[in-house]
């Protein structure tokens, strides 16, 4: 796990998501405005503090659950906020975009449940992809964790997310980040990935550690 850039997904994140959204090339006038001369962030201690955070040690259940489709393949969420990044396959006509084969995007729950394209500065730094083509499918690597490939194939008519967890190799449903946003800068505890069997269905969940 690239716990380093985790922390900064974090941080991104937060001020993503606590500033205004009036966005030049993703990035915001006031988040400029939070970085002194000297390449230092001088944002106010009470942005970088999510009140329950401390009480959170599991997947929520009071979280929302994006809706399921046939384009649904897995999300994200943290203990941050409810904002929820949501990957969809990314059908042109029942075809899959080769080019770009995922659909990340936002939806918005601790607003009012929009959606919302990923900005320029997530798509690259946090919540993007990349993808290589493979003979039956698509290598995936996460920008927010790429510690483990996800394979992308069509498995009976319908293209399934596939990640290994606890050695198995499972259809990913979800992931979730857990960190202590009290100080400065978050401290990621955890990172939970959930999936089903693809034998039994069964709930699969493995957590990930930062020792």
């Amino acid at each position: 796990m690239n716990w380093t850039t985790l922390c900064g997904i974090m941080l991104l994140s937060l001020l993503t998501n606590t500033l205004p959204t009036k966005d030049i090339d993703g990035i915001s006038n006031n988040t400029l405005e939070l970085i002194s001369l000297d390449g230092r962030l001088s944002t106010p201690n009470h942005l970088f503090k999510a009140p329950g955070w401390e009480k959170r040690t599991e997947w929520p259940d009071d979280y929302p659950r994006p809706p399921k489709t046939a384009q649904s393949l897995f999300f994200i969420q943290r203990n941050l906020n409810t904002n929820t990044i949501v990957y969809d396959v990314d059908l042109d006509k029942e075809y899959i975009n080769s080019n770009h084969p995922i659909d990340a995007y936002w939806l918005r729950y601790g607003e009012d449940g929009r959606r919302k394209n990923l900005s320029w500065l997530e798509s690259i730094l946090a919540y993007g992809y990349s993808s290589k083509k493979l003979e039956n499918g698509y290598r995936i690597k996460l920008k927010a964790y790429n510690d483990r490939y996800i394979q992308l194939e069509e498995i009976d008519g319908r293209w399934k997310a596939i990640i290994t967890i606890n050695n198995t190799a499972c259809y990913l449903q979800n992931i979730y980040v857990y960190a202590d946003e009290s100080g400065i800068l978050p401290d990621v505890k955890y990172v939970d990935i959930y999936g089903a069997h693809p034998v039994t269905g069964t709930l699969e969940v493995e957590r990930i550690l930062n020792d």
